[in-house]
């Protein structure tokens, strides 16, 4: 934030940004491909999820509207 001279407001919006950018591209990957199952890739649990899990508690935290990403 102080390299590129962001107040608080301005940095939540650019860290905002970057969650739903990550979501919006997880779902558009994830709904196309043939092997998400249950799970991001097949019906067991993986790395992605961890992942996923991981993108979607920072999106939380940070009041992220994800109403339209299943």
């Amino acid at each position: 934030a102080d390299a590129f001279g962001l107040d608080q407001a301005r940095r939540t919006d650019w860290i905002t940004h970057w969650f739903r950018e990550g979501l919006a591209q997880a779902e558009a990957r994830l709904k196309d491909d043939p092997a998400t199952g249950v799970f991001c890739h097949g019906d067991a649990p993986s790395i992605a999820d961890l992942c996923l899990i991981s993108l979607v508690m920072g999106a939380r935290g940070f009041e992220v509207k994800t109403d339209d990403l299943p």
